[in-house]
Parts: C-alpha cells; sequence; structure tokens
C-alpha cells in the first residue's frame, strides 16, 4: 500500500468541494504545500487533520488515511498564480476524483511506426522532412560580386 507522511493513501471515492475564503489568505505561505491558501480552508470547512494541497494533487486526511484528488485545471492555475506572487481567488472549487488509480502502472504509448508489424496505409504519401533555418541564425553573407 502506498503511503505518504506515514499515513496510508487511498483514491477518493467522490469529489471534495470547498470554498477559500479572504480569512484563509492571512497567515498562508506560498510554496508550501503545508500552510497554503488551500490547506486553509480544506482544513476549516471540512475539519480535517492534514492536508497537502500541491498543483495537480491535494491529499486529505480522513479517520488516519489520506485521500487523494485530482486539482482541476482552474484550481491547479490559481495555485500556480498564488505561488507565483498573485492573489488566490476568493470562490467555490472542487478536487476531483483522481483518473489515474493508485498502484496501477501505466505503459507508456508507442508511436504508430514503432509497433510491430506496422505498415503505413496504402496510397498514403510520406513527405520528406522540411529543415526550416533558426530564426535567430544569421544568413551567412555570400562573397563576390553579386552581393
Amino acid at each position: 500500500m502506498t503511503t505518504l507522511m506515514g499515513l496510508p493513501v487511498v483514491d477518493a471515492t467522490e469529489d471534495l468541494e470547498f470554498t477559500i475564503r479572504k480569512g484563509d489568505k492571512r497567515g498562508a505561505r506560498r510554496l508550501d504545500p503545508n500552510g497554503c491558501v488551500m490547506q486553509k480552508a480544506l482544513s476549516r470547512q471540512h475539519g480535517t487533520g492534514a492536508v497537502l494541497a500541491y498543483r495537480s494533487k491535494i491529499y486529505v486526511e480522513k479517520d488516519g488515511v489520506l485521500h487523494r484528488y485530482d486539482a482541476t485545471a482552474q484550481l491547479s492555475q490559481q495555485v500556480i498564480a498564488y505561488d507565483q506572487g498573485a492573489d488566490f481567488l476568493v470562490g467555490t472549487y472542487t478536487a476531483k476524483v483522481p483518473q489515474e488509480k493508485l498502484g496501477v502502472r501505466h505503459t507508456r504509448r508507442t508511436k504508430p511506426d514503432e509497433r510491430p508489424n506496422h505498415q503505413p496505409k496504402k496510397g498514403a504519401i510520406r513527405h520528406p522532412p522540411t529543415y526550416i533555418a533558426h530564426p535567430r541564425r544569421e544568413i551567412p553573407k555570400l562573397k563576390g560580386k553579386g552581393k
């Protein structure tokens, strides 16, 4: 079983909704998953012990077990902006049930050309690669009469 900070980690079974208030911003620390605005809001609203809030994952302790959630794109953008110095917007956010399950190894998808026995479609036109000069490199000047 996967553990974090000595606590077992399980996937959440339902979404978690929480509200960020102005008071949650007081005393919050940037770049700290254990003391950010989200952590304060979740602790206040759900009365949980440990809360770790990262850009893409949120871990909430309930009954001695850390429940793992996915942060939505909106929530991730808020965390990134807050860590870079912007203000965390007040409002209601949702932490989603994770799409990738714990303990499942995900294999990397190969490109179509790397698959065994892959044959290009009949009649498919294969274009030769096009080489484009780097836009910041200077074009060499020609020597001679025709400048």
